[in-house]
């Protein structure tokens, strides 16, 4: 490997290499050799930007230098001109800037040639000296005079040695930031220049040249310290232009590093700067960044804000800056779920790109279009455009953007089981990764691809892969990725059943991650220590290392703070979990099982409850010694006639915990998670609106559907009989279980569940004992009942169900705009329902939406009604105790194992109702309509629990469905509304 012969260079050696032909080799081993001297401290390298150096003749100036010039002249002839030059400098500062170096050396040129310049009324001497005088900028004025002295200082040959420079500088920064190769080479003449000269200007405006080529090469921490020395370098001379370059080229390398607030500070920091130099242009270029920073955050009004910032500050756009702005509007508007525009926008950022050569953005907007369309489930166009973006890498020819090509495809490919493909693209991407270095996006890389050959059982390339990849983390002594690699080499030995070579390289890590500090990787760790533990029969000592791996877990959710993240994290950590539950019901500790299995659930969700009931306190992290509390407050709120039913999806079996009024038991169940995917998969299908046509009786989906329902209940739910025999059962679900309508199930005589049991549903057992606490709430009064657009049936219902209350407002459809049903909500009734159409985006929940009447402009994404997910939890419906939502698909969203499903029942609850219903699949018009009617004129009588209510409506509805002549009672009907939260 190149890093075996490593040896410090000086930075001549450096630029003389860089003024040859080199290879993409060659070159890695000079950006490490800068990387040395930057940790050493002995000297410093560069890299470039933009501001493209001019050495003009006399002739050379251009129309804005000759306007300057000619108005300075003006100002200079009139008195009483101070509140003109103020302005006139404060509209020119950029350009008056730039004229200033032009003059300098052309003045500097006219002495050492010993030349006048009769035929300008005033010599460049008098403009420079204008200039100086009248700047109003201090750091310039500063840098100025020093750039005075060193000119005058330059010696003839010295000059001659400069105007080289400049020329170098010039083609440093018109050549294309794709073409590595020429840039390195010009790079390294220039550098050999400023060497000689000692010229501090250029060596400010050649360095972020190369600190670009560290970020692209993966070297974050050599780049971000090259950054640091430019703006250091460039405050000591005042040379504030190459201070934002720096600032600007950090925040770059933050939000690769996923540092987006970090990245934010640096833009605003370069952005105050160019804005102070009216440099519109790279102001135009920060506002762009700061818009991708803002996306990636989530936070899309700020993004939306610097996409307008960027129009108004032009409008005209140079090619470039239109093919990004275009790619920006389509990164915007595909996280806001309007993936039809996204479609649109990266198209035109496409065609763009290729009118004028680009091809690095020309690949960006393919595989943007890939995952636009990967989001939509559009799996075959993604991965066409996936291939044609890696097509296109090919002709750019940087090796790292290749590469990257291919892990994108090898993920398509995996997601639409193409396996073959995908393990090809693995093989293609490992050679690339051996051929050429990148730093460390090349051992994260490989870690990817190790893990990949990992879950295809490819163990011997998976093991050869990871091995790469931690001797290349260990030559930039990279503890965190030693650590990450450290752990998958573990558990391909453990998955080998060799677990004493497990055992050592998982030693090695536990030690790294003890020095480094650093929680991310080492939870990891000691999780697949206790797992070859609990393999090798070391009970006592798994269960130590399985709690330590939680309390580092507990500590790594203190610190995240974005809902997407915690949500993320907890899904990963699920594993931790279910092998804790596993490992206690091994050693006989129901409880201890049952608390750990409650501690890996809902947790964001428990704490965004706690603060919507005002409550300050977090998500619980229960252990054995808590869990008596939680069993007997889940038994507190029951009564005798229900169960509670708390599920864990495990590997190969299924555990469910039975809790009554005074008993505590425990099933383990012989069902796996394969199999419990695979049926309710089955029936979400059967369910779908594709699978549902004329459902007659002689239609076969009806009988198939039962036989899946039959099935789901035989293994849910059958061996649990004797601890039943109640009236109501409250399901705590897990992963895929959250899709499944518990009343659905047929028992072993035929019948739907709900003809036994009224049920509701809980995230986790902790919230529903919170849940079973508000039990026995007064009868509501107040109604706020609203049809959206293009729903006459539903306008029919709301009317009828808002007749039943005494205080009541119904809301047609002509009247329901988002800003007229915002302005009703902040009155917090008691009772709501809305009747409408709604969406649920599976790829990013905060975008499901209720779709309310459009008015032009009443949204910021300018998808009109569109009440979404994410503002519907912003708002105050404390006092609420019911939403009904008769909507599609608005109980389901994106699963994350262990927090549920991010829906809009969800966001009702963050947001403070007491209760919601709401439908998990697209549904039949008329039929639901039916349900929501009939739930409501039995409840609002005061009579009925919400859950036997509920269940009287459906089962109203199924009667009258088996007494139809020509349909059956099939569950897409009557099965898709489903009640959590306080059921009475």
């Amino acid at each position: 490997m190149i890093w075996d012969k490593r040896t410090p260079m000086s930075l001549p050696q450096i630029e003389s290499a860089l003024q040859g032909s080199v290879t993409y080799e060659q070159e890695s081993k000079l950006v490490a050799q800068i990387i040395h001297i930057f940790e050493n401290k002995k000297t410093n390298p560069d890299r470039d930007e933009e501001d493209a150096p001019v050495f003009p003749s006399s002739t050379g100036f251009t129309k804005t230098d000759s306007m300057v010039m000619s108005t300075i002249g003006g100002l200079s002839k009139s008195s009483h001109q101070d509140g003109k030059i103020q302005s006139f400098i404060h509209d020119n500062k950029l350009a008056l800037y730039s004229l200033f170096f032009k003059l300098l050396a052309l003045n500097r040129e006219q002495e050492i040639e010993g030349v006048s310049n009769s035929d300008l009324d005033y010599s460049y001497g008098y403009y420079l000296s204008w200039i100086l005088d009248n700047y109003q900028n201090s750091e310039a004025e500063r840098f100025f005079e020093s750039q005075m002295q060193f000119y005058q200082s330059l010696r003839p040959d010295d000059f001659r040695r400069k105007q080289l420079l400049e020329a170098y500088c010039a083609e440093v920064f018109a050549t294309s930031a794709s073409d590595f190769k020429r840039r390195e080479r010009l790079l390294g003449v220039g550098l050999t220049l400023v060497r000689a000269l000692g010229d501090e200007r250029r060596l400010a405006a050649l360095l972020p040249s190369l600190q670009f080529r560290l970020q692209q090469l993966g070297y974050a921490n050599a780049g971000l310290a090259l950054g640091d020395f430019i703006i250091a370098k460039s405050r000591e001379i005042g040379a504030e232009l190459w201070q934002a370059k720096a600032y600007s080229n950090n925040g770059y390398i933050y939000v690769n590093e996923a540092d987006y607030e970090k990245a934010v500070n640096s833009y605003r920091q370069a952005l105050q700067i160019y804005s102070s130099y009216n440099h519109k242009r790279n102001q135009q270029f920060i506002y762009e960044r700061l818009a991708v920073s803002y996306i990636l955050m989530g936070d899309f009004a700020w993004a939306e804000e610097c996409l307008q910032a960027f129009n108004r500050i032009s409008n005209t756009f140079r090619p470039e800056q239109e093919t990004l702005y275009w790619m920006i509007q389509g990164l915007l508007r595909q996280e806001l779920g309007e993936y039809e525009q996204a479609r649109k926008s990266f198209e035109k950022s496409h065609s763009l790109a290729i009118a004028w050569d680009d091809k690095l953005n020309e690949g960006i907007a393919l595989a943007n279009l890939g995952h636009n369309y990967q989001a939509i489930g559009e799996l075959e166009l993604s991965l066409d455009n996936h291939t044609k973006a890696l097509k296109v890498a090919r002709v750019e020819g940087s090796p790292s953007f290749v590469t990257e090509k291919y892990l994108n495809l090898i993920e398509i490919c995996a997601a639409t089981g193409t396996f073959d493909r995908a393990q090809a693209y693995a093989d293609t991407a490992s050679r690339k990764l051996r051929e050429f270095s990148f730093g460390r996006l090349r051992q994260k890389s490989q870690l990817k691809i190790g893990r990949f050959w990992l879950e295809l059982a490819r163990y011997e390339d998976a093991e050869k892969t990871l091995a790469e990849a931690l001797a290349g983390f260990e030559e930039v002594h990279d503890l965190t990725g030693q650590i990450d690699a450290l752990n998958l080499l573990g558990e391909i030995y453990r998955k080998q059943g060799n677990f004493r070579k497990a055992h050592q390289v998982l030693m090695k890590a536990k030690g790294l991650g003890k020095t480094s500090g650093r929680r991310s990787s080492y939870w990891q760790t000691l999780f697949s220590s206790a797992r070859v533990l609990a393999s090798q029969g070391r009970i006592d000592e798994a269960e130590s290392h399985f709690r330590q791996a939680i309390a580092e877990i507990a500590a790594i959710q203190e610190d995240l703070k974005r809902e997407s993240d915690k949500a993320s994290f907890l899904q990963n950590i699920q594993p931790v979990f279910e092998e804790m539950v596993l490992l206690q019901l091994r050693m006989g500790n129901e409880r201890a099982a049952f608390a750990y299995s409650e501690q890996g659930r809902a947790q964001v969700l428990k704490v965004l409850l706690s603060a919507a009931a005002g409550n300050d306190s977090s998500a619980s992290q229960r252990t054995d010694e808590a869990a008596p509390d939680l069993v007997a407050a889940v038994q507190a709120g029951l009564d005798t006639d229900s169960r509670a039913l708390h599920y864990e999806v495990t590997e190969d079996s299924l555990v469910v915990w039975v809790i009554s009024k005074d008993k505590f038991e425990t099933e383990v169940l012989p069902t796996s998670r394969a199999e419990i995917e695979k049926l309710v998969a089955d029936f979400k299908g059967q369910v779908s609106v594709d699978s549902i046509r004329i459902l007659s009786r002689a239609d076969v989906s009806y009988e198939r559907i039962r036989t899946i329902l039959a099935d789901l209940h035989g293994k849910l739910v059958a061996p649990l009989l004797r601890h039943l025999g109640a009236q109501q059962l409250f399901i705590v679900a897990d992963e895929a279980l959250h899709h499944l309508p518990f009343a659905a199930l047929i028992d072993s005589s035929g019948q739907f569940l709900i003809k036994k049991y009224a049920i509701a549903y809980a995230q986790s057992s902790e919230i529903l004992a919170r849940d079973l606490l508000h039990m026995g709430r007064p009868a509501n009064t107040s109604v706020l009942a609203v049809a959206g657009p293009d729903q006459s049936v539903a306008a029919a219902a709301v009317e009828t169900v808002a007749g039943l209350y005494p205080q009541r407002r119904a809301v047609l459809p002509d009247q329901a705009t988002k800003a007229n049903v915002l302005r009703l909500l902040e009155d917090a009734p008691e009772v709501i329902l809305f009747a409408v159409h709604a969406a649920a985006d599976v790829t990013r929940p905060g975008n499901s939406h209720l779709q309310l009447t459009p008015v032009a402009g009443d949204s910021l994404s300018g998808a009109t009604g569109f009440l979404r997910a994410l503002h519907i939890r912003e708002l105050n419906l404390q006092p609420t105790d019911l939403v009904y939502l008769s909507a599609c698909e608005s109980a389901t969203g994106r699963l994350y194992r262990g927090e549920g499903i991010i829906s809009l029942q969800r966001s009702l609850r963050v947001a403070g109702s007491n209760s919601v219903i709401a439908n998990l699949w697209v549904v039949e018009e008329k039929k639901t309509r039916d349900v929501t009617v009939g739930f409501f004129q039995l409840w609002s009588k005061g009579g009925l629990s919400k859950s036997t209510a509920l269940r009287q409506a459906q089962l109203a509805t199924i009667d009258s469905l088996e007494k139809d002549p020509l349909f059956m009672p099939h569950p897409y009907f009557w099965a898709a509304p489903v009640l959590t939260g306080v059921p009475n």
